[in-house]
């Protein structure tokens, strides 16, 4: 366990750490989410991606991101700040979902009790959590409070995701895609390839088939000379064929930086924009702060 914050640190549950026990050793509380799935609603921390997986199909629908609202917002703050300590909340990005807008909301009904500071991320999953640890990190060197917007930015311009899913109607429900493209990507088959770009997720490529999609991931992830983070995101039990394919394809190409990656099944709060079956890789690829020199990376604690 780390010494003690001198804020209280939240993010909410679209955060995917890794390992998963960072959040409790960097103090992160977690604003819960939830999930609507047809006329039933889970709470993002008790339901993982085999068990939406299912659920969605038995329901025969899409499952949906419910936001909570301000004064719920509001009243999980009081509850965090106990002892009056400010906060410094870092959401999934505002382009994804209402979250920054009723935060920031909540913090101006709060005034000073406590002082509650809302960062837009501009980031969900596993790159989300890696500027939640920084930060953390950053508060422990004691970084003023009113810099860490400035570099979260400049961090989060060396994170990347990248998915490649079949799951166009998310895509059409997200306005990710138009509905006349996700109908003509249906009669086409189209397998998107989807990236987070300026806390947007938008498409960046289509391909015909999954083999050309889970190529299309190998060649965005053998382009970094220098990757302090790199974590396969999938939605099988165990690893699949196909997440092999990709960890070896990209050790073949990344030569002598060869690396055992991660492997994780990324969150329910994701799947409602890329659904239930994707794959993906999330990168941080190491960043210098412009002012300080400083090089930041993120990493577990022991």
């Amino acid at each position: 366990m780390l010494p003690g914050l001198p804020v209280h640190l939240v993010t909410d549950s679209s955060a995917q750490f890794v390992p998963a026990d960072l959040a409790r050793q960097y103090q992160v509380r977690i604003l819960p989410l939830r999930i609507r799935v047809g006329e039933h609603f889970y709470n993002e921390p008790e339901l993982d991606l085999v068990k939406l997986q299912g659920v969605s199909h038995r329901e025969k629908a899409f499952p949906t991101l419910e936001i909570p609202r301000p004064e719920q917002i509001a009243e999980f703050y009081q509850q965090v700040s106990y002892d009056g300590r400010p906060i410094v909340a870092i959401h999934m990005s505002g382009d994804l979902s209402p979250l920054v807008q009723n935060a920031r909301q909540a913090a101006i009904w709060l005034g000073s009790r406590p002082n509650v500071t809302v960062i837009d991320s501009r980031e969900i999953g596993v790159t989300l959590a890696c500027l939640v640890t920084e930060v953390a990190n950053l508060l422990l060197a004691n970084t003023p409070i009113h810099e860490l917007e400035r570099l979260i930015r400049g961090l989060a311009k060396h994170t990347y995701s990248i998915y490649l899913t079949e799951a166009l109607e998310a895509l059409n429900r997200q306005k990710i895609l138009r509905p006349s493209q996700a109908i003509l990507g249906e009669m086409l088959k189209i397998k998107p390839v989807l990236s987070m770009e300026n806390g947007k997720m938008i498409a960046i490529e289509k391909t015909r088939t999954r083999a050309q999609g889970l190529e299309k991931l190998v060649e965005f992830s053998s382009e970094f000379d220098e990757m302090q983070q790199l974590v396969f995101l999938h939605p099988q039990t165990n690893l699949s064929n196909e997440l092999r394919y990709i960890s070896e394809r990209l050790n073949n190409a990344l030569m002598g930086r060869k690396r055992k990656w991660p492997a994780q099944h990324y969150l329910p709060s994701l799947a409602t924009f890329i659904g239930c079956e994707a794959v993906g890789v999330a990168i941080f690829e190491g960043a210098v702060d412009e002012h300080s020199g400083k090089t930041y990376h993120f990493s577990s604690v022991d």
